[in-house]
Formats: C-alpha cells, structure tokens, sequence
C-alpha cells in the first residue's frame, strides 16, 4: 500500500512539475501583442519609472479606465526581476496556475476521495484557462479572485465546519471580493452578487443570507477597496463619471464600445476553450444537474448557477471578448470532474480522440455579489446572509480596496467621473465604447474555451442542476448560478470582450469535475475524442495553410507557422490516441490527466509559433531594428505616433511616444493634459520641421503621402505595418 502512495505521488509530482514548465515556459518567446498586451505592460512600466503608485498612465497619458491591482503586481515584478515580457506576463499566468493548485485543494476538502487532481489538469489542458493565462489580459486576475471568493464560500458551506472556519472562510470570500473590484471594476462584485441570489432563488434558501458574516465582510472590504478609489477620485476628479458610468453602465448597456457580438458570442468560445474535454462536458453537467438533491448545501447546483451566471451575464453585455466568460471555466471543470468518472465509456473517449483530431473595477464586486443574490433568490435561503461576517469582511474589503481609490482620486479630480462611471456604468449600458456583441456573443466563447471539455459539460452542469437538493448549502446549485450570474451579466453589457466571461470558469470546472464519474461512458470518452478530432483539424490546416496564405493574401500567417501548427496537433492526437486506451483499461484517472497535459502542451505549442509572427502584431523587432536588442532608446529626443498608435511600441522604446491625430480610449487622459498631445498631422509637420533630431513611427501609406509632400528624414526601420522615420 505505501508503495502505491509512494508511486502515486511521484505521479502527482512529475504532471504538476511538467505542468509548470509548459505553463511558464513560453511567456518570453512571443512579442507583446497589441493593444492589449502593449497597454498593460506600458502602464506598469511607466508606474514603476514615475513611481506614482495611483494614477496609472499609458504612454504618459492618465489612464483610469481600470483599477490599479495587476497594474501593481506587475511593475513589482519588473522592479524584482527586470522589465521584459515574462515578467509582464507572470500574472496573469501566476494567478492561472495558482488557480489550478486552488481547485485541487478544493476538490480534495470537498470531497477527498473524488478524482481532484486529475481535474487541475483539466484545468491546465483547457483551452481557453491555458490561453487566458498566457496572454497579458486583466481576465485571468479577475477569474482567480472570483474563484478564490467561490471556493471559500463553498468550503464555508460545509457541514462539517466548525462556526471559527466558517467566519475565517468568509472572510477570504470578502478579500477576494475586494481584490476582484481592485483587479477589474464592478463586474468583481456583481458576478459572485448575482450567482448567490440566484442559487438563494432556486434552493428557496434565504437563510444563507444570514451567514455571509456582514460586518466583518463589508469591513474587510472597505478596507482593501476604498483607499485606491477615494485617492485617485481626489486627484482626478473626472474618474468617477468615466470609470463607473462609462466604463460599466455604458460599455454594459450601450453598443458604442466597438466590441459587438451576437448573443450566442461565448458559445464557440466556450465549446473551443474547453477543448478536448467540450465532447464529455455537457453530459457531465447534464448529470450535474439532475442528481438528487443532499440536504444542505448544494454544490453541484451553485457550481452550475456560477457558470451560468457569468456566461449570460457577458453575453447580455454589448461588449464582448473572448477572455470575459474565463471566470465560468473553473466551475464548469470542477463539475465535470465530479461527474466525469459516471459517465459512459464512449464520453470518457472523447477528450482523447478531440486532441488526435484538432487541443477588470467594479466588475470583481459585481459578480461574486450577484451570484450570491442570485443563489439566495433561487434557494430561498435568505439567511444566508446573515453568514457573511459582514464586518470582518468589509473592513477586509476595505483595507484592500480603498487606499488606491483615495489616493488615485485625491491627485486626479476626475477619477471618481471617468473609472466609476465611464467605464463602469457607461461601458455597461451605453454602445459607445466600441465593443459591441449580440446577446449570444458568449456562447462561441464559451465552446472554444472550456475546449476540451465542452463536450461533456452541459450533461455534467444538468446532472448538477437536477440532483436531488439535500439540508442546508446547495453547492451544485451555487456553483451554476456563479457562472451563469457571469455570462448573462457580460451579456446584458454593451461591452464585450471573450475574456469577461473567464471568471466563470473555475466555478464550470469544479462542478464539471465533480459530476463527471457519474456521467455516461459514451460522455466520459468524449473529451479524449475532441483531441483526435482537434488534432486532425490542426493537421490539415497546417498541410493547407502555406496554400491559404497564398491564395485568400493572409499575409499575417507565415507559411513558417504550419510546423508549429503540425506539431500541436500531433501532439494533441497522441494525447487522444493514449487517453482512449487508458479508458479501455480503466484507469480513468491517468486518462484525464494525459487528456489535460497533452491538451496543455499542444497549446503551448502552437502559441508558441506566433513568435514567427511577431511583426503583424508586435513592434519588439522593428524597435529591435532601431535601437538593438537591449532597446535602449534615449528619451530626450521627440519621438511621434502619427495618425496610429500602437501600444506596444511604448513598452519596448523605455519611453512615451506623443500621439499626433490620433486619441481612441486615451481621449479623457489627453483632455486632461491636453500639452502631450498634437491635435493634426499640420500641427505635427510645422514641428518636425523645426526639431533638429526627432523621431516618428507611422504606416508605410501615409509614409509614402507625407514623403511625396516634403516630409524631410530618412527610414531607420520597417516591416509591413510601421516605419520608424528619422528627422535627420
């Protein structure tokens, strides 16, 4: 028997070790990827070289569309270990694989004889969790905090938990809370928000209001929210009306974000994000949600509502990407590894044979607050409430949350306006901030994301949803309500991007992962079947991708990419092929596991290769080109963005460019300091004219129109998007 242990936990040891080196491995090998990834990064640069911990800047320029939090851990990062793209991705990827360990440690007090560590490699072969923490979003920031909020509310819900822990898990619940609203906004407090009251809806569980511990919750809360927000609105007082207005409201409600989508947006995004396991899921949550129900707390059921709750929460909003229904894939990977082992044999299959074919403000109150409601409305359970330790946790929240915002609003007047406001109520409610999506905009989101595991989820979350309720807490039924509070919150917004939907996830995934043994054979196979069916499809467009190129001008994709390509999908194809057998000797847990690291591994992969595409979506080799690898470039000369900006070539020149023509989302930054900005491309020759050494990056077009025109200098670089022209 110990020998067994012994093994086992060899095995544990080495997948988690592989895990982490393909997890990591790859953050420096891509060049930063504008806009976002070149924005973030800047921002906090420019917060470690100012040494202004409360207004964040981009390109020099105030930028208060988003709180501080990431901004923060970031340039710690880079004062730590240097400034370059690892350390201006380790958050995001920290906070997604910490998530990861997260769920196994909560799958294993849940329910310690259940497959948990398995599912944590669900998690990391996902697709879409993978993507969300390679990439220099604020998604996977915001999905860590919701899960940390979901995760200890559940683990408060326990019956076994003595009155101590329970006020201890509540507390944490609150801080997470907090640090959601510090990470993204308002969305951080209205996802959790509307997955209790519609769990307390469902399960007729009112009385769970009264255990949210209030006092100490709302104190805790107050404590790490309120300083940021109270500064920063002091020193600019446009923040509020901009950040919670337009930001939230308007990018919500209205269709002016530029970010639209159709209202089934999320459900490729989900069906590929959760890929190989896609085939399996929808079983597992169908099994998910019509076990019977367990008196008490009903897991299975929150887990469901979570993910529900922010899939239609993001797919209601009228701005959409991708990365918004992450915070879904954790619930739906826990439920479907509960029911995973229940499914049928040809289910289990399918994860296998899917890699052989194919592998943010206010918003971080708003969500974990609405799925509390939502949950407390379902179940009926208002006393519910009264166990949230209210004042522990607000004076948590507090501490956490308010320094920035006082700070930040103390040196910019305009804050309160522009970061509560603007971008919180306006981005919410009005179409004007350029990210609009129909209503379903989540749906393809959600597909793609939780791939591979979609497949089997939606069984898992029914199985969850239907089972029997038992006494006290409904766990399946809160964790469906969180991630449905996400979804249909991001939904009903004017603003979507796919990665609003993230903090959806984990809630999708803890109640994926904890119906899936109960699925059906055919749906427990299926997540191995939707890594064959990817890797093929991977395969072939790696075969035909030097044609397409040549024949539909993508010259984005260098031919260069197909080997990479290849390589991910044979390696996703193995990973199928092996699964399947494992299945046939039933060794369901090892079958997951290779589903999940070969899902992992082939997703590396082929991001990965993007680095042979660096020119069409980053500037590090053109800025490499100018000023040499260690890109020092001095500061004193200007140096001009004309008629175009892209974000990333701040980062990599050291220093701010000033922006001629051109002002997009850094508008109320430029209003506020309007002397860092030339308002024409007149305004910009009558300089030029006059500097004696000066710089400007500009499309080759309108290069070529200013050139015939007199425009003096000589190119120091180009690629087939930028030139870097020289006054002298």
């Amino acid at each position: 028997m110990f020998a067994a242990s012994r093994s086992r936990s060899r095995w544990i040891a080495g997948a988690f070790l592989i895990c982490a080196l393909t997890w990591f491995a790859g953050l420096e090998y891509r060049g930063l990827f504008t806009p976002d990834e070149g924005r973030y990064a800047d921002i906090a640069r420019e917060m470690l070289d100012s040494n202004d911990w409360v207004t964040p800047r981009l390109n020099g320029i105030k930028y208060l569309e988003k709180p501080p939090l990431q901004y923060w851990a970031t340039a710690g990062a880079y004062a730590v270990l240097g400034v370059d793209e690892w350390t201006a991705r380790l958050w995001p990827a920290y906070t997604g694989f910490l998530g990861i360990a997260l769920m196994a440690f909560a799958g294993f007090r849940l329910a310690p004889r259940s497959p948990w560590l398995p599912t944590a490699l669900m998690a990391a072969g996902c697709w879409g969790y993978f993507l969300g923490g390679q990439f220099l979003t604020l998604d996977m920031g915001l999905t860590f905090f919701l899960t940390v909020a979901m995760l200890s509310f559940v683990l408060s819900r326990r019956p076994d938990v003595s009155p101590s822990a329970e006020r201890s898990w509540m507390i944490l619940a609150w801080a997470a809370v907090a640090c959601a609203a510090l990470s993204k906004g308002i969305v951080g407090i209205v996802i959790p928000g509307l997955a209790l009251l519609v769990y307390i809806a469902v399960e007729r569980d009112v009385s769970l209001l009264r255990r949210l511990h209030w006092v100490p919750g709302l104190c805790v809360f107050g404590a790490i929210v309120l300083p940021w927000f109270i500064l920063v609105q002091q020193r600019n007082p446009e923040f509020f009306h901009f950040f919670f207005i337009r930001e939230h409201f308007e990018r919500f409600l209205l269709p002016n974000h530029h970010r639209p989508g159709p209202w089934w947006y999320f459900v490729p995004v989900l069906l590929i994000g959760l890929w190989p396991w896609t085939p399996s899921i929808p079983a597992a949550l169908a099994r998910a949600w019509r076990a019977p129900a367990q008196p008490g707390f009903k897991l299975d059921r929150f887990l469901a509502i979570w993910a529900g709750v922010v899939v239609v929460f993001f797919s209601a909003s009228h701005s959409k990407l991708p990365g918004y229904v992450l915070p879904a894939v954790p619930a739906i990977l826990l439920l479907f590894a509960r029911h995973y082992p229940y499914l049928s044999e040809r289910l289990r299959r399918a994860a296998a044979v899917a890699c052989a074919a194919l592998s943010k403000g206010i918003v971080g109150i708003v969500i974990p607050g609405l799925a509390l409601l939502v949950y407390i409305a379902v179940e009926r359970d208002v006393s519910l409430l009264r166990r949230l330790h209210w004042v522990p946790g607000l004076c948590v929240f507090g501490a956490i949350v308010l320094p920035w915002f006082i700070l930040v609003q103390q040196r910019n007047p305009e804050f309160f306006h522009f970061f509560f406001i603007r971008e919180h109520f306006e981005r919410f409610l009005l179409p004007n901030h350029h990210r609009p999506g129909p209503w379903w905009y989540f749906v393809p989101v959600l597909l793609i994301g939780l791939w591979p595991w979609t497949p089997s989820i939606p069984a898992a979350l029914a199985r969850a949803w239907r089972a029997p309720a038992q006494p006290g807490f409904k766990l399946d039924r809160f964790l469906a309500i969180w991630a449905g509070v996400v979804v249909v919150f991001f939904s009903a917004s004017h603003s979507k991007l796919p990665g609003y939907v993230l903090p959806a996830v984990p809630a999708i995934l803890l109640l994926f992962a904890r119906h899936y043994p109960y699925l059906s054979e055919r749906l427990r196979r299926a997540p191995a079947v939707a890594c064959i069916a990817s890797g093929l499809v991977l395969t072939i467009l790696a075969a035909a991708l030097p044609a397409l190129s040549a024949l539909l001008s993508w010259t984005e994709f260098n031919a260069e990419y197909s080997i990479w390509l290849l390589a991910g999908g044979l390696t996703l194809s193995a990973a199928g092929f092996a699964a399947l057998q494992l299945l046939r000797r039933s060794r369901q847990e090892a079958s997951l596991a290779v589903v999940g690291l070969g899902s992992l591994l082939a997703v590396q992969i082929a991001l990965s290769g993007t680095h042979v595409l660096d020119e069409h979506y980053s500037s590090e080799r053109l800025v490499e080109a100018v000023a040499g690898e260690k890109k020092q470039f001095p500061r004193e000369p200007p140096f001009y963005s004309v008629a175009s900006f892209d974000q990333s070539v701040p980062f990599y020149l050291g220093r701010p460019v000033t922006l001629v023509g051109y002002k997009d989302e850094l508008a109320p930054g430029i209003a506020a300091e309007p002397g860092k900005y030339v308002a024409s491309i007149e305004e910009f020759l009558g300089r030029w004219d006059g500097h004696g050494e000066a710089f400007a990056i500009m499309t080759p077009r309108l290069y070529e129109k200013l050139r015939q025109q007199g425009l003096p200098g000589r190119v120091l670089a180009r690629d087939t998007r930028r030139i870097i022209v020289a006054r002298r």
